[in-house]
């Protein structure tokens, strides 16, 4: 079956017999066998790697009936770095210029992981086809691929080298047989490869060598497994100006300074008896006649047998790197004298933290004796929280990151105290470039960071004060704007330039109007309807209450009318003031508007009803004068005939005949108490003179006016310090005078009345207090007993009016006070009330 010139997927078949068939299968077993013998024979006598990886490729063509194939693989640059390169047969190489090289997919990752040979009749049609981004199978242009065959080349070693890739344009043309050559040909390009390769890195370290042996400064010598010179050895020569003859044999010997021919010598047997690699240090005559100080060194180069072919030797300058370490030495010992007297600490340490050595300041700054120090490691006397750290720096160092170091670390002291120091660490290093030991210098920061501590914490105590007096003036501004809009005062307000920058609800609700901000203060009466206090004169500008503010002056109660053309007339009271800020500048000014309208008219009602009250007081003051004098005669008329009865029947009336006549005097002489403290209660408020009241002198007066029933009772009294009051002396005598009185009067039989009397401050007012220890009073009558006429206990054990309470309460309340009462039945009682301090 054989496809048509020119055709897709016209196929001739030609029917043949079966001994003609197996003809032509020997015949192309045959032919595939003389290509393989062929392609072993090319690849074999070929070692140029590219020159190889092509004959494979196209001997694979051939092979396998492709219509074109690919061998991608894999090397290593110059530098080490792994790079795909590929060859191509039966398509030019512009044909994959364009496409990315062959991934880890799922048609070719088999291949490049050496996990199967790949043999598709369709690839189009293979489940593992068109898988991955971004082509989703063969980019456009690309060769037209559906026959596929992909086998792995492996070195012996099982390592992938790459894979061959073989492709047709029509399906089912790769067989078994295809298979089997292509796999047969991998073998063989792998073990040409891996022989390319080898010849190519043996050409590539010859011509390394020629080139360092050139470029050398050092003099590269030969000779002989007995160490004589057995060729010309020009570097040799041309160093010593020794000629060939008289270098040859052990004659280079001869240019060895005299002092050092027989350790040289000897140093030649030991390493030629022992094999190993030959070292020595001498002086060697330069041409010019002076001595060098030379490093030889060499090397046996053996053969396979062991034995030793030859030496292959250097000898090096090293005289400026002697005078350059005794200088090194020099500055050594000077550098160890200013570390002893530094006055920071300095230590070196070994790569790995070991302490080599300190000096006394580094001593004194950890607290540990020097010996103490060395030999241990720089942990041990590191903070905890700082050697992750301090091995972090180090670790940077010894890698090469960077020249020197700088950390701040804290170090613990035997004592268990911290101290922080500056910490520099900076290398030395041997001349191979290795580090040799660390250098640490140790500043002694721990003042300073004591210090930055504290400023840390002073300043983290004044952010969150200045959070806090954020937010509270975030807080202070929206209370201020809701104290604006909920005050009853019109708030007005100006800035620096005169123009109006506040306007409460209030306000608006004055004038009818908005504000006008750009609105200059001469339009402002006329704008906003502002007038004189009698209503009918416009306010002139400089008697506007703001005007007055910003130019500087207080505005008090100044009484102004506002009759805007559309609302009710208003009478205000305008309070103002400039404002200045805190460096004196004034930055505008501010005015409180109060409505007095109903002030205004309910002054005008007040002095129409106290004009009454005035005349009706009189009228009643007179009334209660002459209601007392009229109602005490008959009571003073009972009185005495009654007295007069009892003196002159004494004896003649019976006991019941005497107690009736003793109640009646009684009933009179409570009857006239009675109308004294209605006379007294009627008086109340009317009559007061305040002034300031030193309450001390005022209780020194009532116990002389009960210093009878004191006696009687035995009763004790106490007075503490009682603050000065302002207040009528007379009426609060009275007040002091009935508390007192009651608290002797209401006490159970047997007890001894005490009483104390204590008063202190609070804020504008006085708060006194009456104490006693006597029967006490129910809760449910401690407001019953400011009544009138009201005797909780009855009149029978303790005789009164029911009025001295009474009489108290509205004393206290006429000087703006309260009274209240606290007590314990059977314990004793407290009368509370408050007075105007004096300092009001």
């Amino acid at each position: 079956m054989t496809c048509l010139p020119g055709t897709a997927g016209v196929w001739l078949v030609t029917l043949i017999s079966a001994p003609r068939r197996g003809q032509l299968d020997l015949q192309r077993e045959s032919h595939a066998l003389e290509t393989l013998n062929r392609i072993q024979h090319t690849i074999s006598a070929e070692l140029d790697l590219e020159k190889v990886v092509q004959a494979v490729t196209d001997a694979g063509v051939e092979l396998t009936g492709a219509q074109f194939g690919a061998f991608f693989y894999t090397i290593n640059t110059h530098q080490g770095e792994p790079m795909t390169l590929y060859t191509l047969s039966g398509a030019p190489r512009e044909a994959f210029a364009q496409y990315p090289l062959p991934r880890m997919t799922q048609v070719f990752g088999p291949t490049f992981r050496n996990e199967r040979v790949v043999r598709s009749d369709d690839i189009t049609q293979d489940a593992r086809y068109a898988h991955n981004a971004p082509y989703h199978g063969m980019p456009a242009g690309h060769l037209p691929v559906r026959s596929y065959l992909a086998v792995p080349v492996v070195a012996s070693n099982g390592q992938v080298i790459g894979g061959f890739f073989f492709g047709h344009e029509h399906a089912g043309v790769f067989g078994e047989q295809s298979e089997q050559l292509a796999v047969s040909l991998a073998a063989q390009a792998a073990v040409a490869f891996q022989n390319a390769q080898l010849y190519r890195s043996a050409r590539l370290s010859e011509l390394r060598f020629r080139s360092l042996v050139e470029a050398t400064s050092q003099m590269v010598w030969t000779c002989a497994p007995t160490g004589e010179f057995v060729t010309p050895q020009a570097d040799w020569q041309r160093f010593t100006g020794q000629t060939e003859q008289e270098a040859l044999g052990w004659g280079w010997l001869e240019a060895v300074h005299p002092d050092d021919q027989e350790h040289t010598r000897q140093a030649w047997r030991q390493a030629a008896e022992l094999q190993r690699p030959y070292q020595v240090e001498c002086r060697v005559r330069r041409s010019d006649g002076a001595y060098r100080f030379m490093q030889a060194r060499a090397t046996p180069v053996q053969t396979g047998g062991g034995s030793v072919n030859e030496w292959i030797g250097v000898h090096e300058d090293i005289t400026e790197r002697r005078d350059a370490e005794q200088q090194l030495r020099d500055r050594e010992a000077r550098y160890q004298a200013l570390v002893e007297h530094a006055v920071v600490g300095v230590s070196r340490l070994t790569p790995e933290g070991i302490c080599l050595d300190i000096n006394p300041a580094g001593t004194a700054f950890l607290g540990y004796s020097r010996e103490a120090l060395i030999g241990g490691h720089i942990e041990g006397v590191t903070h905890p929280d700082d050697r992750q750290l301090t091995a972090r720096a180090i670790q940077r160092l010894l890698k090469g990151e960077v020249e020197a170091v700088t950390v701040e670390k804290r170090y613990l002291r035997p004592d268990g105290s911290v101290v922080w120091s500056n910490s520099s660490v900076s290398a030395v290093h041997q001349e191979d470039g290795a580090v040799a030991y660390l250098v640490v210098t140790m500043s002694d920061i721990t003042a300073l960071k004591q210090a930055e501590a504290e400023l840390l914490r002073l300043n983290a105590d004044l952010e969150v004060r200045i959070g806090q007096r954020t937010t509270e003036l975030e807080q202070e501004r929206g209370f201020l704007r809701t104290l604006l809009e909920s005050l009853t005062e019109g708030i007005v307000a100006c800035d620096a330039q005169g123009q109006l920058s506040v306007f409460n609800d209030v306000t608006r609700q004055f004038h009818g109007l908005p504000p006008e901000a750009a609105l200059p203060a001469v339009d402002w009466a006329a704008h906003y309807s502002l007038y004189r206090d009698d209503g009918v004169t416009p306010l002139p500008t400089e008697e506007i209450p703001l005007v007055r503010a910003f130019q500087g002056q207080q505005v008090r109660d100044q009484a102004m009318v506002i009759a805007p053309a559309q609302g009710a007339r208003r009478w205000v009271n305008a309070n103002g003031n400039p404002m200045y800020s805190a460096t004196g500048e004034k930055v505008g000014a501010v005015v409180a508007m109060q409505d007095v309208t109903e002030r205004r008219l309910a002054e005008q009602e007040i002095r129409r009803v106290n004009a009454e009250l005035q005349r009706s007081n009189a009228d009643l003051e007179h009334f209660a004068a002459v209601a007392s004098h009229d109602l005490k005669a008959p009571l003073r008329t009972i009185t005495s005939f009654l007295q007069l009865l009892e003196r002159r029947y004494a004896g003649q009336l019976d006991e019941k005949g005497n107690k009736y006549i003793a109640f009646t005097v009684e009933a009179a002489a409570r009857m006239d108490a009675l109308i004294d403290d209605l006379l007294a209660y009627s008086r109340v408020g009317r009559h007061r003179t305040i002034t300031t009241l030193d309450p001390e002198q005022l209780m020194q007066r009532v116990a002389d006016n009960l210093s009878a029933t004191f006696q009687e009772k035995s009763a004790r009294l106490i007075v503490g310090p009682l603050p000065a009051v302002q207040g009528d002396g007379t009426q609060l005598q009275q007040v002091l005078q009935n508390l007192v009185g009651n608290a002797i009067k209401f006490q159970p039989p047997g007890r001894t009345p005490e009483v104390d009397i204590s008063a202190r401050s609070d804020g504008v007012w006085v708060h006194f207090q009456v104490r006693d220890n006597g029967i006490g009073i129910a809760p449910e009558h401690f407001e019953t007993v400011f009544g009138l006429f009201q005797q909780v206990h009855g009149t029978i054990e303790y005789a009164g009016s029911g009025l001295g309470l009474a009489i108290v309460r509205k004393i206290v309340e006429e000087h703006g006070g309260r009274t209240w009462v606290t007590s314990v039945e059977g314990e004793g009682t407290t009368f509370h009330f408050t007075l105007p301090s004096s300092d009001v």
